[in-house]
């Protein structure tokens, strides 16, 4: 237990308790996912160990964490949504300087980490999936009363842009000597996602190499287990040719392409005789875009389970988040990426499921009815793929953490 005057942890000699804090990053959703799964399985992999794990997070993770009925720490209302930066500088799709994303969710996250730097100590662990509130204390405090054990979660390890602007690149530099700095102030690193998402310098993938477990993606099995036409009657009472389902993603970028599909609904559904169906997720809501007038679409206000969506989907459209890929590659359904313009990571992910799944690219600059039908049509006429199997990281990233917190948990 911990004693609110001295916050130091006393354990009692004949049970393993530890204190756990969930930090999760609030840009998106993917984070939050696979924040989930490892927490269920640092709890069932282990039942002899008791664990209290807290999350804390900001909107939208917040109300996602919630949902799932894990603990969520009051503090996590009063935090700002580092989404909200990246929001503000896009247009259309495209985000007009990733620098000023940078140096604005920067001061974000020191306000948050003001907020919450008093309740750290009080814990055995800290986890952070790309939390970036503590990740990068050490640059706004001296000595940052933090757990002695913890943990980084993260799918990307540098920064990179296609920016030949030379005052950028030294703001990058600067950024990744920070970046790199914060990683190896943790005691565990763990990289979610295939090697082929790291980048190809040979010294930074040696560097991964000696300094991170690269478990690969977590994939649940998520497949619904309804045909897609029980899916179908159950969600939509009807019956129709197609569905092309289009995916906003955690963030309210996806909001122009939502303007576009509603604004067009007639035509296109017309020329891919399909029935459309919009995913809006959590920072989008239906006041938020144009009145419907067409028959032939339907709006999804967000949902926790997306999944059965995918299942009827003759093709999903949707941006370039690392989660929702994987995720509509275990449910094997044809897709449209439409990537964030000038996003590193989103252009990167693009470019490996082209290649992997052969889905299709279509640039936010490039929209249009013609080339939305026919990046529709091309990705439905590809050849069938094997849909992505469940994988183990979670599990394996559940392991490992147990095994900082108590070494001996390894030998058991």
């Amino acid at each position: 237990m911990i004693t609110q005057e001295s916050g130091q942890i006393n354990r009692p000699s004949s049970a393993l308790t530890f204190k756990v804090l969930y930090g999760v990053s609030s840009v998106g959703l993917g984070h939050v996912r696979r924040s989930l799964a490892i927490a269920q399985k640092l709890r069932s992999m282990r039942p002899d160990v008791k664990l209290q794990i807290d999350f804390i997070c900001a909107e939208p993770a917040l109300s996602f964490v919630k949902k799932s009925g894990e603990n969520v720490l009051p503090v996590s209302s009063t935090l700002e949504s580092l989404s909200q930066f990246m929001e503000k500088e896009s247009k259309s799709g495209r985000i007009s300087d990733m620098s000023k994303v940078a140096s604005e969710s920067e001061e974000g996250a020191k306000r948050n980490y003001q907020v919450i730097k008093s309740i750290l100590k009080n814990y055995d662990v800290l986890i952070q999936d790309e939390f970036v509130e503590t990740l990068f204390s050490f640059m706004w405090e001296k000595f940052p009363q933090l757990p002695q054990k913890r943990v980084v979660v993260t799918d990307y390890v540098r920064l990179e842009s296609e920016s030949q602007n030379p005052v950028t690149k030294l703001k990058l530099g600067y950024a990744n000597r920070m970046l790199k700095k914060a990683y190896l102030n943790q005691q565990l690193r763990i990289f979610l996602d295939t090697p082929d998402a790291l980048p190809e310098s040979t010294d930074v993938r040696k560097w991964i190499a000696g300094n991170f477990h690269v478990l690969g993606p977590v994939v649940e099995n998520i497949v619904p287990t309804e045909t897609r036409e029980e899916l179908i009657n159950k969600l939509f009472g009807r019956t129709e040719a197609k569905f092309i389902v289009f995916n906003l993603g955690g963030t309210s970028i996806g909001k122009p392409l939502a303007q576009f599909v509603i604004k067009n609904a007639n035509i296109l559904s017309e020329k891919l005789d399909s029935y459309l169906v919009v995913l809006l997720g959590p920072r989008i809501t239906p006041s938020d875009l144009r009145e419907v007038k067409s028959t032939r679409i339907s709006l999804i206000p967000f949902s926790f389970d997306i999944f059965k969506y995918f299942k009827i989907a003759d093709c999903v459209v949707t941006q370039a988040g690392i989660s929702s890929l994987y995720e509509i590659a275990s449910i094997g359904a044809p897709c449209v990426i439409m990537p964030i313009s000038n996003h590193f990571e989103q252009n990167q992910n693009a470019e490996r499921f082209a290649n992997r799944y052969g889905f299709q690219i279509l640039e936010y600059e490039e929209l249009s009815l013609l080339t939305l039908q026919k990046a529709v049509v091309n990705a439905i006429s590809q050849k069938k793929y094997e849909p992505m199997r469940p994988t183990a990281a979670a599990q394996s990233a559940a392991k490992l953490i147990h095994t900082l917190l108590d070494p001996s948990l390894a030998h058991n």
